[in-house]
């Protein structure tokens, strides 16, 4: 009950609470640019458990590597020499540093763990010619770090590249007094003065948001979206 989900488009995170009869719930989530991975983090008011798995509409399949601190799930097809193999994996640890010292083991013989009141999910996915022993590296590497590490790092990074497309209003309080509904149901018309400032800047940031997430220098730029005309504007 209660249930709230935000999205911090400044700081690319993602924000959501909720109880139930017995504890109070808290997630957050954000993806990680330096070191390759996403994090998922869980708070909760009790002892509560945390029940995950990878899955994908192929023939792969999983595996399971247990070290004394958690289990790593990995979901790989075969090594490939045309970088279209593929592995996904994920791990929940606590929040502080820990060294994974992983061992393959048969999915049969895993054992639930304790959970404690937080509990963090790294997942990362590759694509490449071996691409379960990187995408293990970077978990590993990542666990290793930490969560306060991991987010600092990951922060550092978005601040300098968000920094680089700033803008500047003379006023952006029109609007702040309306609900969502009212300021997006205004009528929108070519004037020259800007309405809604307030509303204009959120769009701003969140357009923002949408690229730095979906494009960086050493990737492939953001899809372009809607029907190409004849002289290649869409």
């Amino acid at each position: 009950e209660g249930f709230e989900r935000s999205l911090n488009v400044d700081q690319g995170v993602y924000h959501s609470t909720f109880a139930t009869n017995t504890s109070q719930h808290a997630r957050e989530g954000w993806a990680s640019r330096p070191d390759r991975v996403t994090v998922l983090k869980f708070d909760c008011s009790t002892t509560c458990a945390l029940h995950f798995g990878l899955d994908r509409s192929t023939r792969a399949v999983p595996k399971l590597y247990q070290a004394p601190e958690a289990d790593v799930f990995v979901l790989a097809s075969p090594p490939s020499v045309d970088d279209v193999a593929f592995a996904a994996c994920a791990v929940a640890v606590g929040p502080e540093p820990i060294i994974l010292d992983l061992q393959e083991k048969p999915l049969e013989t895993y054992v639930s763990r304790s959970a404690s009141d937080t509990t963090v999910l790294l997942i990362a996915g590759v694509t490449g010619n071996d691409p379960e022993n990187e995408c293990l590296d970077r978990l590993v590497k990542a666990a290793s770090l930490g969560y306060t590490e991991l987010k600092r790092r990951r922060d550092y990074d978005m601040q300098q590249t968000l920094a680089k497309a700033t803008l500047s209003l003379h006023d952006t309080r029109g609007g702040d007094t309306l609900n969502r509904i009212e300021r997006l149901g205004q009528a929108c018309d070519n004037a020259t003065t800007i309405k809604d400032p307030g509303l204009f800047a959120l769009a701003f940031r969140h357009a923002r948001y949408l690229l730095w997430s979906s494009s960086r220098q050493d990737s492939l730029p953001a899809n372009l979206q809607g029907t190409q005309k004849p002289n290649g504007a869409f």
